[in-house]
């Protein structure tokens, strides 16, 4: 895994999120 990767699944189980949170979150952020 990158290290892009593992700084995102951190944050992403620091913030408490689930995977299907956190890709909504991206997709707003991409459109």
């Amino acid at each position: 895994m990158s290290v892009a990767g593992k700084n995102l699944k951190y944050l992403r189980k620091l913030r408490g999120m689930t995977q299907e949170e956190f890709a909504n979150k991206l997709k707003i952020k991409r459109s």
